[in-house]
């Protein structure tokens, strides 16, 4: 049984497959397995694959007969996996040649942590500039600081202070597959739930390298845009279930309201981009997506907000909208007039 396996779900990512395997296979840690799920890329991205597989027996390579999303062809991979620890690798990210080892250090010193996280560093192109993602288990100077209780790594991870990256036990995999709710997002559910389900999450020095691109799922505007506020909703009906103290529903609950206005202001800066049959399907996902929330759990200082108010008539509560981002795109080229007259001054 090898230490780890590491899930790496693939979709027409021949730009950035071969740095994404390249830093797998040269892992200081050789005792793993490397599970790709070909989701029924259209480019040479199986190609690569199978390339890859024929020169290292640690590769797997499954495809997809047809396009099914990440959670599910992450899902599809875990069924290969045998490794005592499971992690997952994005196909255009990559992580450091020591990344693995120092991952499993946690786990294999603390039978008691479940979850080991990885240190987040994002790569955002063509800008070039690179960010970590602070972390609440280490201290301002990179010190790891001890393990945290599981229930309190999943309040954190509700809004991401605590991001969802991570190597875990694989009975936590076997046990929590990735929710399939929606083609994106769903899969962040699965981490709190991991979260939840672990007596500690500990942070590691392993280092994941995360590329956002103008070409990633999450970051074009499509229909796959209103997901977020669909996963959430996913994950809200969830968490009701779990008997949580109320600080847990308050925190997803303000964290869905800001995704759900994020929502409409995708839906009122880019709705002619989509055609007339998806406009209806958005404003039925944003109507019934409205009257989900509870409202009374939003604070004051958000829910007596201009744009924010939460309002139960859908045609008013768009009426609000549109008021609140065209005077919100007034004031910003007001100010971007005001500031080149300065300039020139």
């Amino acid at each position: 049984m090898p230490k780890v396996s590491v899930l790496v779900a693939v979709y027409n990512a021949e730009r950035y497959l071969d740095e994404c395997i390249r830093s797998l296979l040269r892992q200081t840690l050789t005792d793993i397995e490397v599970v790709c799920v070909d989701d029924a890329s259209t480019d040479s991205s199986p190609d690569i694959l199978i390339r890859y597989a024929a020169d290292d027996h640690r590769m797997t390579v499954i495809r997809n007969d047809e396009n099914i999303g990440q959670a599910c062809s992450r899902n599809i991979g875990i069924t290969y996996c045998h490794g005592e620890y499971i992690c997952f690798l994005d196909s255009d990210d990559w992580f450091d040649d020591d990344s693995l080892a120092k991952a499993v250090r946690p786990l294999d010193d603390n039978p008691d942590v479940w979850c080991s996280v990885f240190r987040l560093f994002r790569h955002f192109e063509p800008e070039g500039v690179v960010e970590e993602h602070p972390s609440p288990m280490m201290d301002s100077v990179g010190r790891l600081l001890s393990p945290i209780p599981g229930k309190e790594a999943m309040y954190l991870s509700i809004d991401w202070t605590l991001h969802g990256v991570y190597m875990a036990r694989s009975e936590l995999f076997r046990d929590y597959p990735y929710d399939t709710a929606t083609r994106y997002y769903s899969d962040d559910n699965t981490t709190r739930i991991h979260y939840l389900r672990s007596p500690f999450v500990a942070q590691s020095d392993a280092v994941y390298h995360y590329r956002r691109h103008a070409a990633a799922g999450t970051v074009k505007v499509s229909m796959r845009s209103f997901d977020h506020i669909l996963a959430n909703l996913s994950m809200r009906n969830t968490l009701a279930k779990e008997n949580l103290p109320g600080k847990y529903t308050d925190r997803l609950e303000l964290c869905s309201w800001y995704n759900y206005i994020g929502a409409c202001r995708i839906h009122h800066f880019h709705h002619r981009e989509f055609t007339a049959d998806q406009q209806r399907e958005i404003r039925r996902i944003l109507r019934y997506v409205l009257h989900t929330f509870s409202f009374f759990r939003l604070p004051l200082r958000v829910s007596m907000r201009f744009g924010y108010i939460p309002i139960r008539w859908f045609w008013l509560f768009m009426l609000q909208q549109r008021i609140f981002w065209t005077l919100r795109t007034k004031l910003k080229k007001n100010n971007h007039s005001n500031n080149q007259s300065k300039s020139r001054l």
